[in-house]
């Protein structure tokens, strides 16, 4: 097997193990948290902090937990300041 074989089969073994979350969960988690919906964009969602601040949304069905994380940590730390 050549290298780029190799790592055709790594990567395909990191995105089976990728655990994602339902878009519907974070937005939830994300209103809880005093975020809002704005408008729709081209290919994101634009949202609002709850201190105003704007942020884009992917409109994916499943996203990777680790953008999850970070945006529900970035909402936590902009919630009315």
């Amino acid at each position: 097997m050549d290298g780029y074989a190799i790592m055709r089969i790594f990567v395909a073994l990191i995105k089976k193990t990728r655990r994602s979350m339902k878009r519907l969960l974070l937005e939830q988690k994300l209103r809880a948290l005093g975020c809002s919906f704005q408008r729709r964009g081209g290919n994101h969602d634009i949202w609002n902090y709850g201190n105003g601040r704007k942020f884009p949304f992917a409109r994916h069905s499943d996203i990777d937990e680790r953008l999850a994380d970070s945006m529900i940590n970035k909402a936590k730390q902009n919630r009315g300041n």
